[in-house]
């Protein structure tokens, strides 16, 4: 499946007048040399090769203040083997939205001979496809006709979106597959360039240079072009794609400032002016923070109360976790202020931060919006003077000279952290004078907030079959994507879930009894419970039985298998894993020796730890403790990785430990 091209392609740049028929392009010529090619160039392994992907991006005036951001694709692309040509034959080009007109689709194959097979206009449908985190979105997509290895595809497409007018321009550089050339030709956006702005890029590793300044037809463009683009390879714990992936980003400045440490405090400043509408402390206001903070003893303590408040009663029409009705959130007026939100008792993130800032004020503590990056995005450079990747705000107070953070964009964040990608990241403190404003790190949640904790308590019978019972807890981050992931479900739902994960490790498991604790509430872990039965588990060799004590490990994959890698490695944040199982052997059978304890240490960023005991000879006692992340250490460069992968290929190794338990003779 090819993925899908233009998913960045998010934003316009340009003013056109051009008519829609001039958008079309023509098919551009092919070298016969091209059409006999045998081998890729770029990469010997390449399974296919883009010989060019070409954009151009124009924006145009329909009338009045109605804008159009006008998208134009043009790929052809070399099939050289069996999995080129399955992963090449089927095109998704967008997704399928009211706001996105595609046309002008058409496409072909070229034989090496030179025959041409056209794109029929009934192979163009819509389809169902999965993306990360297992959204699936419909996506208008084609099947290319007639394609055998050895052939050349070409395809192209227009995309319409109404009423954009944005200043940022993503400008991929990397396909999946390797391109001998990317091309975009950009319409600079005459409205803002005679505003007195000016056009420019920023780099993140194409090396693009400099623009080209062409005419293509009647219009003039910027052209830039990458040439030998090697193919984009995802890999398990990488950082994220706009880090690793290599990127331009065209946008428009006025060059107000050149030195990080003007612009910042500056651009803080205005933000600052420029919400301080939306933080109008009234009557209303002063009265509830008055009525919250009744008797409290400390500053700590009103910032819990406040806290609390804007969690509890004020309802969320963002995600799932929300309460509202679909009536309340169709019919509901935006909030202007923070009475508003009192009043309505409902808001949006924005709403919920908002009001907790006026209220914190209001109750005499130093209350600001923070501005934050995002590195789920990407890491931030402060010397990147644009707000780009500066792009969400939460609330700080300063608690006894200390900046308390706190980010109302879920309810199941739990006191003292942030959402994940918003710890340990560059957070500006707006303030009315540029002077006032500062930088910031956010803090970073140690291990021991983000525990899975399993247990277990088994039989296991002579046959190898084993049967129990298992309960799950989890807390921090990773209790917070998982209360996402269930939030929305049905019980039916849910216990399908559950069972899919169990029984995808173990095939042929039976689970029963499930039981999901805490899967929309705001307070308490996620976690759940379920009966098992596991024919099958244990191998039988003779009078003895092989069992794997680490229920949950039991079939699990390496967590890196290569042994070679491109990218950094990066986890999301720092973690701890408990668990302690109990398997009952068999009457009959005698357990030898227990084996010493499995340790692995790593000074400063994490310990390994498994225990086995044999409890009067018939009871197998398993304990394990797993700690990584210590100092908020989380990204680990490329150059370490056969280092880190060792540490987790003997983690791996002592998790599948086996425990023999042998029948007495007869």
């Amino acid at each position: 499946m090819h993925r899908h091209l233009c998913s960045s392609i998010l934003f316009s740049v340009g003013m056109s007048l051009l008519p829609q028929f001039l958008i079309a392009r023509d098919w551009d010529p092919i070298d016969p040399s091209i059409l006999k090619l045998e081998s890729p160039r770029i990469d010997p392994g390449a399974d296919a090769e883009a010989l060019f992907w070409q954009v151009w991006l124009d924006d145009r005036l329909l009338g009045g203040r109605q804008r159009q951001t006008v998208e134009t694709h043009y790929l052809r692309i070399k099939i050289f083997t069996e999995r080129g040509l399955e992963e090449q034959t089927t095109i998704d080009v967008t997704e399928a939205s009211s706001e996105i007109e595609v046309s002008g689709i058409k496409g072909r194959t070229i034989k090496p001979d030179g025959r041409i097979v056209e794109l029929e206009r009934a192979a163009v449908f819509e389809r169902l496809v999965a993306r990360a985190d297992g959204v699936k979105v419909s996506m208008r997509s084609f099947s290319m006709p007639n394609v055998e290895v050895g052939d050349i595809i070409e395809y192209q497409w227009v995309e319409y979106r109404d009423n954009t007018f944005v200043r940022y321009q993503r400008l991929d550089c990397q396909m999946e597959i390797p391109a001998w050339n990317i091309i975009y030709r950009v319409k600079p956006l005459a409205e803002r360039m005679d505003y007195g702005y000016y056009m420019r890029t920023q780099d993140f590793g194409c090396g693009f240079g400099a623009f080209i300044e062409e005419s293509y037809g009647l219009t003039r463009y910027s052209r830039m072009e990458v040439s030998d683009s090697k193919a984009f390879h995802t890999e398990p714990s990488m950082p994220p794609e706009s880090q690793a992936r290599r990127w331009a980003l065209v946008y428009y400045v006025r060059d107000k400032f050149t030195d990080p440490a003007k612009y910042w405090p500056n651009y803080g400043s205005d933000v600052y002016e420029a919400l301080k509408p939306e933080l109008r402390i009234d009557g209303a206001v002063k009265e509830a923070a008055a009525r919250i903070i009744a008797d409290s003893t400390s500053d700590a303590d009103k910032v819990k109360r406040l806290r609390e408040f804007c969690l509890t009663e004020i309802r969320s029409v963002d995600g799932d976790w929300s309460d509202a009705t679909g009536a309340e959130r169709g019919n509901r007026e935006d909030n202007k202020r923070p009475s508003d939100t009192l009043k309505s008792g409902l808001g949006t993130a924005r709403d919920i931060n908002l009001l907790y800032i006026a209220l914190a004020d209001a109750a005499g503590l130093d209350s600001r919006i923070v501005l934050v990056s995002r590195r789920n995005q990407r890491f931030f450079d402060i010397n990147f003077l644009n707000p780009y990747f500066l792009n969400a705000f939460i609330t700080g107070t300063n608690v006894d000279g200390e900046w308390v953070f706190h980010d109302f964009a879920t309810p199941y964040i739990e006191p003292g952290m942030l959402q994940w990608h918003e710890e340990g990241v560059a957070a500006l403190v707006a303030a009315p004078k540029a002077k006032d404003a500062q930088w910031l790190e956010t803090q970073v949640s140690p291990p021991s907030r983000t525990t899975t904790r399993r247990e277990g308590t088994f039989d296991l019978l002579a046959d190898g079959t084993l049967v129990g019972t298992v309960f799950h807890t989890y807390t921090g981050h990773q209790g917070v994507a998982l209360k996402h992931e269930y939030d929305g479900l049905s019980d039916l739902e849910r216990e399908n879930l559950i069972t899919e994960t169990v029984t995808d490790r173990l095939p042929g498991a039976e689970v029963t009894g499930i039981g999901v604790m805490n899967a929309d509430s705001r307070t308490g872990s996620f976690s759940y419970t379920y009966s098992v039965r596991v024919p099958g588990y244990a191998a039988v060799t003779g009078r003895r039985l092989f069992v794997q004590p680490n229920f949950a490990k039991k079939n699990a994959a390496a967590r890196f298998e290569l042994n070679e890698r491109e990218h950094d490695v990066y986890f999301n944040y720092p973690w701890r894993e408990v668990d302690k199982y109990t398997i009952n052997i068999p009457d009959g059978f005698t357990l030898g020796a227990p084996e010493p304890p499995r340790t692995i240490r790593v000074p400063n960023i994490g310990a390994y730890q498994a225990k086995l005991t044999h409890e009067s000879g018939t009871k197998i006692v398993y304990e394990r403790e797993f700690v990584w992340g210590e100092g908020g250490t989380v990204l680990f460069p490329q150059s370490a990785y056969l280092q880190l992968k060792g540490i987790f290929d003997d983690q791996h190794q002592y998790d599948q430990h086996m425990v023999a338990a042998t029948r007495a003779a007869e």
